[in-house]
């Protein structure tokens, strides 16, 4: 039985089901490439505010409105302006 309890996904890194720690990976996953200092490997599926803001930043001077920039980062624009938001 796992310690952790999060939901039920199908793991990136060895395709089965199981309990997500992070990273898209389950807990076996997770533990195993934290180990081998390997997690750089899979994406974390939250940014980093910061990153969000360089991006915005860098998008914005392009030209392109709060909508587009959103759309380019993968998220909605409510999490566009949250993630603003807790910058400031």
């Amino acid at each position: 039985m796992s310690a952790h309890r999060g939901p039920v996904i199908r793991c990136v890194c060895c395709g089965r089901t199981g309990n997500h720690a992070a990273r898209g990976l389950v807990d076996a996953c997770y533990a195993r490439h934290k180990k081998h200092d390997t997690l750089h490997r899979f994406r974390r599926r939250y940014q980093v505010v910061a990153d969000t803001v360089e991006e915005y930043a860098f998008l914005s001077e392009l030209g392109l409105d709060d909508t587009q920039i959103a759309a380019r980062l993968g998220i909605s624009g409510d999490a566009l302006k949250y993630a603003l938001g807790r910058a400031a």
